[in-house]
């Protein structure tokens, strides 16, 4: 398997596929963290300068630092929460810059607009009514159009190695390991005889081995195992008796049924069920 690693070196990262993906299924969540952030950071800003001044005064240079504090505190947190994985630190960084670029070019419109209204919405309450209006339209209308987005995700290092989510690899890969697990050539068969036993039984049909899956039928057991990450979705498996099997491996946010309808589709042809 020499085209598989828990580590991405550089000179693996030209093989790397892209995931696709929804973005607005991971900008979500970065629009909750963020909203929240700004919000407390307004009001922190607030407080310090009615206690320096006395007065709250909302200008736009307090809200674009509330706007870069916030964005620093998301961007840090998607850096812890991703174990180092860097991907999904430069997406988000992508997304913060675009959005605030665009709040900042639509505020600023708004501004323009507001003030050729009739003199009376330019009395102090009216006009900033109006603003916190623009200003909320503006941000719903920006996430809207990013829900609708679909694109590929940055390519990166896996972070650090974990035995869960950071092997790198490739469909004449995974098929050597099955058959290695099928019959060991090169690893201990004790310990492959382990990992293709029953360990812990989930349902009648079906059980655990060490890190596999086993499916059982009267046409004899099937190992197999599945990916799902939020851009990649992949599926393997094996007869164990017949040596037959399939590796799928997608790089979309839609993956999972896909891969599946594949290997049922395979897998009933080489049994000869179809």
């Amino acid at each position: 398997m020499d085209s598989s690693s828990y580590v991405v070196h550089q000179n693996m990262m030209p093989r790397l596929a892209n995931g696709h993906m929804n973005y607005g299924q991971f900008i979500s969540l970065l629009a909750v963290v963020l909203a929240l952030m700004f919000i407390l950071t307004l009001l922190v800003l607030l407080i310090i300068q009615r206690i320096r001044l006395g007065k709250f005064t909302l200008s736009g240079i307090m809200v674009g630092l509330a706007y870069l504090i916030a964005a620093s505190i998301t961007l840090v947190a998607v850096i812890y929460v991703g174990n180092g994985v860097s991907k999904w630190a430069t997406l988000t960084a992508l997304w913060l810059i675009l959005f605030g670029g665009g709040m900042a070019l639509l505020l600023l419109a708004g501004r323009k607009l507001i003030a050729r209204l009739p003199g009376r919405w330019q009395e102090p309450k009216p006009r900033a009514a109006l603003l916190v209006l623009w200003s909320v339209i503006s941000a719903l209308a920006l996430l809207f159009l990013t829900f609708a987005l679909s694109g590929p995700v940055p390519r990166s290092p896996a972070g650090p190695p974990t035995a869960a989510f950071s092997l790198r690899t490739t469909a004449p890969d995974l098929a050597k390991f099955l058959l290695e697990l099928t019959s060991p050539q090169h690893l201990d068969p004790a310990l492959m005889a382990e990992m293709t036993s029953p360990q812990v039984q989930v349902e009648n049909d079906q059980s655990w081995g060490l890190g596999m899956a086993i499916l059982h039928s009267s046409q004899g057991d099937l190992l197999w195992d599945d990916g799902n990450n939020p851009d990649f979705h992949a599926w393997m498996g094996i007869d164990q008796g017949q040596r037959n099997g399939v590796v799928v491996l997608t790089n979309g946010q839609n993956g999972a049924p896909l891969a599946s309808e594949i290997a049922s589709y395979v897998l009933d042809k080489i049994s000869g069920q179809e």
